[in-house]
This record gives C-alpha cells, sequence and structure tokens, in this order.
C-alpha cells in the first residue's frame, strides 16, 4: 500500500545508496579514483592497546582497539585486487597479508575464537554529494562516504546530524 507523507525537509541519512539523495538528484561534486578493499574481524587484545597501523606496497593492515577488550583488525589491499587476493577463502587470504606486514599483528588476529566470523568490504570510492537543497538534507555517508575501515563515518554522520538539527532549529 501505498502512504504519502508531507514535510518540511526530508532528511537522508540512508547510507551509500541513498534513496533521498536519488530522488533528489544531489550531485556528486567530488568521486574518489581509488579505493580500498578490506577483510577484517575482531581478536582479544591487552587493556590500554592503541591503534596500529601497517603498510607495505599493495597492502595495508591495521589494529583498531573497540570495546570489552576487542580490537578490530584489517587486511587491506586495492579493490582492484581484491578478487585476486581476497575472493577465495578470506580468512587465509587475510592472514597471509596479516603475516607479510607484521608477524605480531598476524599473531594478534590468531588469537580471535576460531569460530569468529569475518567481514569484508570490496571498497567504493569516496564521495561528496551535495548536502542540502530546497526540503532536503544528507547526513553521513549519504553525502560524504570515506574509506569505513577508520571508522569516522560514524562520527561524521553524529556531526552532520548535529549540524543540521541546529540548522533546522
Amino acid at each position: 500500500a501505498a502512504l504519502r507523507v508531507s514535510a518540511d525537509i526530508v532528511v537522508g541519512a540512508d547510507g551509500i545508496g541513498s534513496l533521498v539523495a536519488k530522488c533528489c538528484d544531489a550531485e556528486v561534486l567530488r568521486q574518489g579514483a581509488v579505493s580500498a578493499a578490506h577483510v577484517y574481524g575482531y581478536a582479544p587484545v591487552e587493556p590500554g592497546a592503541g591503534y596500529h597501523w601497517y603498510f607495505r606496497d599493495g597492502i595495508a593492515g591495521s589494529l583498531i582497539p573497540t570495546n570489552d577488550g576487542m580490537a578490530c583488525i584489517v587486511a587491506s589491499v586495492p579493490t582492484r585486487l581484491f578478487d585476486q587476493r581476497f575472493r577465495i577463502g578470506h580468512a587465509g587470504a587475510r592472514m597471509e597479508v596479516l603475516e607479510a606486514l607484521s608477524p605480531a599483528l598476524a599473531a594478534q588476529a590468531d588469537r580471535a575464537a576460531k569460530d569468529a566470523r569475518l567481514q569484508a568490504f570490496r571498497g567504493v570510492p569516496g564521495y561528496i554529494r551535495q548536502a542540502y537543497g530546497p526540503g532536503w538534507a544528507l547526513v553521513g555517508d549519504a553525502g560524504f562516504f570515506r574509506d569505513p575501515i577508520t571508522a569516522h563515518g560514524i562520527s561524521d554522520a553524529l556531526r552532520d546530524a548535529e549540524g543540521l538539527a541546529r540548522a533546522v532549529l
């Protein structure tokens, strides 16, 4: 059933594939040219562990403390290499990348529960869309998307929502 609703402003907080952005023809103002693919999972980490980033030609990795004594451990390659490196056997390919970057990082990842699930993100180039127009506004990934592995996107979304709320009020 169709339902018609009216509002003074429609807020698109609906991510990369924003329907609000599409319906409002939000222009892409800037588009990235490259992106990174990531395979990540969580493993226990010592209290007080800090962020660790590792880089080599064509690969990268990180240890990002989260909560409850866990860290997100990431193996990354350029998106164009995703199929070659990660498509089959995420776990083994991830460990190969981590080992090449840092045996200590690979050992940390190996501390994960044996049934721990890995996540894969194939990568999407970043963009900035026109974020507002008459009767509409975009927040978070709907308006501005960058590589998600740094977890800045949620901070961007909260900042955008706060700024929009202040502007609307």
